[in-house]
């Protein structure tokens, strides 16, 4: 609604967890490109993504195995929570599809493709509020409900148009995240860091 997409701030550090980047939302650019690596190393650069695999996404910007992570941390107010950052190495994530945009094979992941962004072990999907005053994503803590949140929603999107509609490569196709409810997408900051804050 709002048009973002996830952003990593490649040089100021996540609010709790000083050792990682800060993700949050942002209006999008070729900061919020991400590259699908293979959590197990066990594809081949080409092959094609299918679901139900993990997979790293990876900081286009960053490189060097920056990914998307969570981490088990505490708030100002001490209590528990998890936070979605960017570290190194990541956390794989498990694509789980909101609806199916390429019929004709319905196990390819391909762009633009409606999912979830599930964490491989914890099953707690990544959300983020639809509105432009919380720009931070979190990861939320999985419930009995089988019902889905619009802000569990992201949109897989092609960071060029030729590859619009086509299967997802492992290591070449380069994609963005942008979030369903906010509009805005995953990126990473050039801003300075803060030094106060290093």
């Amino acid at each position: 609604r709002t048009k973002r997409f996830m952003r990593i701030c490649s040089k100021q550090h996540a609010n709790l967890s000083k050792t990682s980047r800060l993700v949050d939302l942002h209006a999008g650019s070729s900061n919020s490109w991400l590259r699908t690596n293979p959590l197990f190393k066990h594809k081949g650069q080409g092959v094609f993504i299918t679901l139900g695999e993990q997979l790293l996404l990876e900081s286009v910007k960053l490189g060097n195995n920056w990914s998307l992570n969570w981490s088990f941390c505490k708030n100002i107010a001490k209590d528990d929570v998890l936070e979605v950052n960017c570290a190194k190495p990541g956390r794989g994530f498990y694509i789980e599809l909101y609806s199916r945009s390429v019929a004709e094979d319905s196990k390819v992941l391909s762009c633009p493709s409606p999912l979830r962004l599930l964490h491989s072990h914890y099953r707690g999907p990544v959300a983020a509020s639809c509105s432009l005053e919380k720009p931070s994503p979190y990861l939320r803590r999985p419930t009995a409900s089988t019902e889905t949140l619009v802000k569990d929603i992201w949109v897989l999107e092609p960071a060029t148009p030729d590859i619009s509609g086509s299967g997802i490569e492992w290591d070449i196709t380069t994609v963005m995240l942008r979030h369903f409810g906010s509009g805005r997408y995953l990126a990473v900051s050039t801003d300075s860091l803060d030094s106060s804050r290093a």
